[in-house]
């Protein structure tokens, strides 16, 4: 504001409630505040008023409009990979949590169901198994913070799938006489066995 020496900046949890002073800016070209020490989900209003020095005495304009804000648990990005049997779900560390949750589903659009509540906040994985190959799974997740003995909540993450799948054999195969041939192959986890094919051609 043109001619003014500084700023006063005054809170409220309440658009029409009592708002007191947050924070004088005695600086004339500091035009921002942040305002930390927040309460998750909860709206705080704010409104601010130039003030210029006269005679030792501040004379003040006008309050500007209200403005609000709600400070909010970021949303998690995640990503997943999977063995045979088993599917781990990875996500960033979010600033204020207190913990996460997992939701997995078999399909996009369906049910989701809480797989595993993470209470530490260095936790960021969970490894999701006896999974069935060849069967694709969903998975969601988001974190949560304590506030008063009661989760609240951040919006949930994108969802990503993944469709569990025996990895490729690595086979090797030598003649042992004149009638015969011997094929060995490396062992897959999560295998229960394994079937053997035989061609005249490559192509065949």
């Amino acid at each position: 504001v043109n001619g003014a020496n500084g700023y006063a900046v005054y809170r409220s949890t309440s658009k029409d409630g009592k708002y007191t002073l947050r924070k004088t800016i005695t600086s004339k070209n500091t035009i921002e505040f942040t305002d930390t020490g927040l309460d998750t989900n909860t709206t705080y209003y704010y409104k601010v008023r130039p003030y210029r020095m006269i005679e030792d005495k501040k004379e003040y304009g006008s309050y500007s409009e209200i403005v609000c804000a709600k400070p909010v648990l970021s949303k998690t990005t995640i990503t997943v990979s999977s063995t045979s049997k088993k599917a781990t779900i990875k996500w960033n560390k979010v600033l204020g949590a207190s913990g996460y949750k997992v939701y997995s589903a078999t399909s996009s659009d369906g049910t989701y169901s809480l797989k595993k509540t993470i209470t530490s906040i260095n936790t960021l994985s969970y490894t999701n198994t006896n999974l069935v190959s060849g069967k694709t799974y969903y998975y969601k997740v988001r974190a949560y913070k304590m506030i008063d003995a009661k989760k609240t909540y951040g919006s949930y993450s994108s969802i990503v799938s993944v469709k569990p799948v025996l990895s490729n054999t690595v086979a090797t195969a030598q003649a042992v006489s004149y009638n015969s041939s011997k094929v060995n192959w490396s062992a897959v986890n999560g295998a229960n066995g394994y079937a053997v094919y035989r061609s005249t051609s490559k192509d065949g």
